[in-house]
């Protein structure tokens, strides 16, 4: 064949077929690969790259670092502010403190509440109440499944107790000063059930009660504060906290 002849053959022959293939953008020329000018992964139906028989790179996936969440930072220093404020309360409980007035008026709160179920009741509802709120509180958060405001709720309770135990053991001395004068509630309780001479025991026992209580509630709030994987309230989603 002459040069003519091929240049013309060339230009205006027959052409190779072009496929679009999806995982390139636009229309390819397929490799050529054997003798009938197409390449085998096309023929077969298998996916190829652009120009070849690499398919496309999967794109890459970047994970974002898990950032420290500055509420683990402002759990831990509640609980040892409250580890503070508790060993205030458990080295000198007759001391007058901010959360007592909280207490006072749940304590006379309780006497009003109880009182229509009789003359024992009422004066034991004071005390009743001091417990029964802040424990009703640890039930909701236990409901909740946040164990972290369930052991600092503890910790209230754990304060109350010191907080009765100073009104039990005055039973017989009755120096306290009483909000409106009236009768001592544990004089009248432990004097109703023969019990009087055994203030100092009951009194020493609620308040060992309540250090036992505070020192395992501080210590798990603090395990709790920390990074963690929890359970999300009722609607069962697991949630990895960030790590510090």
């Amino acid at each position: 064949m002459s040069l003519g002849a091929l240049g013309a053959y060339r230009a205006f022959g027959p052409r190779r077929p072009y496929r679009y293939i999806p995982q390139c953008r636009g229309t390819v020329k397929p490799t050529t690969n054997g003798s009938n000018g197409f390449d085998s992964r096309v023929r077969q139906g298998l996916p190829t790259g652009c120009g070849g028989s690499t398919p496309p790179a999967a794109p890459r996936s970047f994970s974002r670092k898990p950032r420290v969440i500055p509420a683990i930072r402002l759990r831990q220093a509640l609980v040892l502010a409250l580890s503070g404020y508790g060993l205030l309360c458990l080295w000198s409980p007759e001391t007058f403190r901010l959360l007592d007035h909280l207490d006072l008026a749940i304590h006379e709160a309780g006497h009003l509440l109880f009182a229509p179920l009789g003359e024992f009741v009422g004066f034991l509802g004071g005390t009743l109440l001091q417990l029964l709120l802040p424990l009703s509180f640890v039930w909701h958060f236990h409901r909740q499944r946040d164990p972290f405001a369930v052991h600092v709720v503890l910790w209230w309770v754990a304060q109350n107790l010191w907080n009765i135990s100073v009104y039990v053991r005055d039973a017989r001395s009755q120096t306290l000063p009483l909000l409106g004068g009236g009768e001592h509630d544990w004089a009248y309780l432990l004097g109703h059930l023969d019990l009087l001479k055994y203030d100092q025991v009951l009194g020493r026992s609620i308040y060992l009660t309540g250090v036992l209580l505070f020192t395992y509630a501080m210590l798990q709030a603090f395990f709790e504060s920390g990074p963690r994987t929890a359970t999300e309230g009722s609607s069962g989603r697991v949630i990895q906290s960030p790590r510090a």
